[in-house]
């Protein structure tokens, strides 16, 4: 760490921009430089409770914040490893024979889903799909190359989103017709994706769409997904 930094809260190593994150990560401490030069480690990368670079930039943030309200440094790393984040929002279900289960639904444009897809070392199985507005969701495809292994795909974006998965190699890729309603389509969506998935895999659902070709809220579809998941 270089003697010139001022105080703040930095990361031991930088990312170097443009790498992929698998298999660099751990390797990273958060750490704090206080106004004396001294160093005082506070998680280490692969401690915080919630996945992603993003997450690990929001972590800093409030780490900077704690601090200059006050708060020691050395209270801060139970609390980062213990957060599980916000509903809808790269959220954790469960693990279920192996296999970890996340609710992005709040991911209703390619950016979102791009981080998200971007967070896990795992293979992925995707669940995608929703409003269609427009996009070739081409954006998507470095993305899911060397991540994601299956897509399950469903609502007005599902053929144009199954285009850019297959342009990333993907061969598992099922579009889901609609059923009777929403809710049965999405719980049929998860139940081919743990056909997919297996022991050690991720299960995401980040859609990469707004919700409302099928459901009224992104909440009301990522709480269908959780009580899909919970019933598996």
């Amino acid at each position: 760490m270089s003697e010139s930094l001022r105080a703040g809260v930095y990361l031991s190593s930088p990312y170097v921009s443009g790498a992929t994150e698998q298999g660099e990560d751990d390797d990273r401490t958060i750490i704090y430089t206080d106004a004396q030069g001294f160093t005082h480690e506070i998680i280490r990368v692969e401690n915080i409770g919630l996945p992603g670079r993003f997450n690990v930039q929001n972590a800093m943030a409030a780490c900077a914040i704690a601090i200059a309200a006050g708060i020691a440094p050395e209270r801060l790393e139970a609390e980062l490893a213990s957060f599980r984040g916000v509903e809808h929002r790269l959220e954790f279900v469960k693990e279920h024979n192996g296999i970890s289960y996340y609710n992005n639904s709040k991911a209703t444009n390619s950016k979102a889903t791009i981080m998200a897809l971007t967070s896990f070392k795992q293979p992925i199985v995707l669940i995608a799909g929703g409003l269609d507005r427009g996009a070739d969701y081409e954006d998507l495809i470095s993305s899911m190359q060397g991540r994601v292994k299956a897509a399950v795909l469903l609502g007005e974006t599902k053929e144009k989103i199954a285009n850019a998965a297959a342009k990333a190699g993907l061969k598992d890729i099922i579009l889901v017709d609609n059923e009777d309603d929403a809710a049965s389509t999405l719980t049929s969506a998860v139940e081919q994706a743990v056909r997919l998935a297996n022991p050690g895999d991720i299960v995401l659902l980040s859609p990469a769409c707004a919700s409302w070709d099928m459901f009224p809220t992104f909440e009301v579809r990522g709480r269908i997904f959780k009580e899909a998941v919970h019933n598996l």
